[in-house]
């Protein structure tokens, strides 16, 4: 488990190094998403509110950012 874990942390490092970063974020992301369903299904593990406000703060301020970056990218080839 923990070297599907490692490879899993190199490839994220190596795309984060060649790619899009606008491309690649959403992903990183999603993670907080993906662990919180899996910590409700392997642990019972209910997060408490104030978890889940930081969570959807945290991933919706990066994809603001996304968003605002490539509205801004998009006006600099327009002109």
């Amino acid at each position: 488990m923990v070297g599907f874990g490692s490879v899993g942390y190199l490839l994220l490092i190596t795309f984060l190094r060649v790619g899009e970063l606008s491309a690649i974020m959403p992903f990183r992301y999603s993670r907080i998403v993906i662990l919180l369903i899996l910590g409700n299904l392997v642990t019972e593990e209910c997060p408490s509110s104030s978890m889940l406000f930081g969570s959807a703060l945290v991933t919706f301020s990066g994809l603001y950012i996304i968003w605002r970056e490539q509205l801004s990218s998009k006006r600099l080839d327009w002109k």
